[in-house]
């Protein structure tokens, strides 16, 4: 399909014809997208191959003798994938056998006649089942393409502007990373302590008199929850490039989903506070004196934090170009990271000391002591993902 001023009108009409729900489109700086759903196989593989301009002489077939029933479904997605990005072909009764295993297709089309490529408009591919038409794409300081889902990606030409740029890997096809574990929760705070009693006596001094009592020392604060463990990453996808004309070096770098990073142990909980001493009491020439406030309870101890998640397998990526003044392709293929584990929480505050009991000159309760143990670090994930597969071709001819 050609770069020309009825270029919406014809994928617009392209995607309606074969659709069975209305088409979403939106135009975001002269890139126009559109995304939409089909129910046959067939149907989204005709408008794939018309968008992508779909060159698939280095496909595989897949044998006509597997067996969907005894797959996943996350298997026949995966199939699915590799059919439309040029991996292994699906066959016209395979096609139809997959239909009944699965109900809907979305695809995504991305097109533009001249895709400017900045630090504040990257292309950034993360729906599945995407397809790029792109006249000329050009690279500008700071811009980058970033590919985290199944795509088939299709321009004209590449062009980075700056020079300097070259072999640097602004092109990265990735799974996922894993998510962030959550923060753990911080501990309850302590109890207050009990007021002490206050103190008797009788003017006629009968009886003997008791002095009010000390405040109880106030609860330890509770312990911080344990931090969330971080996510596994996500598989990298399938992805097929071609580009007609690359007129600059142009480094592609492959990796699976790095994993997530454990979530930071909760802090302790603060110590309550100390319990007010008993009141003073005056019976004529007799004195109950006042108790002494409690003492603050202690900080609880901090949680430990979450483990790290584990990276995932490399991304799968083949596909062809050509080029006008003997640009290359540098493919990097980088083990995904495993995710660190999460940092401790902090140790509770202490808890403030009771108040002396009213009268007389009675003393407050010491504050507490700070919890006295920091949360332990969570452990990195365990496994990094194998490296993925970068086959593109420079096509001579």
């Amino acid at each position: 399909m050609s770069f020309d001023k009825n270029r919406w009108e014809q994928v617009n009409s392209l995607l309606n014809v074969e659709s069975k729900v209305a088409v979403q489109r939106e135009k975001k700086l002269g890139e126009f997208i559109f995304s939409s759903n089909y129910y046959s196989l067939s149907s989204i593989d005709n408008v794939f191959n018309q968008i992508s301009n779909r060159v698939d002489e280095d496909t595989r077939p897949v044998r006509q003798d597997l067996d969907l029933e005894r797959l996943t479904n996350k298997q026949i997605r995966r199939l699915v994938e590799c059919h439309f990005f040029g991996k292994k072909a699906l066959s016209e009764s395979h096609k139809n056998n997959v239909d009944k295993f699965s109900g809907v297709y979305p695809l995504t089309a991305f097109v533009a006649q001249i895709r400017k490529v900045t630090a504040d408009d990257p292309i950034i591919i993360d729906t599945s089942q995407s397809v790029t038409n792109y006249g000329n794409v050009v690279i500008e300081p700071g811009g980058y393409i970033e590919i985290r889902k199944s795509c088939y990606f299709y321009c004209q030409s590449l062009n980075i502007v700056d020079s300097s740029l070259d072999n640097r890997p602004i092109f990265l096809v990735a799974g996922a990373d894993g998510e962030v574990g959550k923060v753990g929760s911080t501990g309850s705070k302590g109890s207050e302590g009990a007021r002490g009693n206050d103190g008797t006596c009788r003017c006629s001094g009968t009886e003997k008199r008791n002095n009010g009592t000390p405040g109880a020392k106030g609860g330890t604060g509770g312990p911080g929850g344990l931090g969330g463990n971080g996510g596994d990453g996500a598989v990298g996808p399938v992805v097929k490039v071609q580009i007609d004309d690359l007129k600059s070096n142009l480094v592609i770098t492959n990796r699976g989903g790095n994993g997530g990073y454990g979530g930071r142990g909760g802090d302790g909980g603060q110590g309550g506070p100390g319990g007010p001493g008993g009141n003073q009491k005056e019976c004529a020439a007799v004195f109950a004196h006042s108790g002494d406030g409690g003492d603050g309870g202690n900080g609880g101890n901090g949680g430990n934090g979450g483990n790290g998640g584990n990276g995932a397998n490399g991304a799968q990526i083949t596909g062809h170009y050509k080029s006008s003044n003997s640009s290359t392709i540098t493919p990097v293929n980088r083990a995904s990271d495993v995710g660190p584990g999460g940092a401790g929480g902090n140790p509770g505050a202490a808890g403030q000391g009771g108040p002396g009991g009213l009268g007389g000159s009675r003393h407050s309760g010491a504050t507490g002591n700070t919890g006295s143990v920091s949360g332990n670090s969570g452990n990195s994930g365990q496994t990094q993902g194998s490296v993925g597969t970068t086959n593109i071709q420079l096509i001579t001819s």
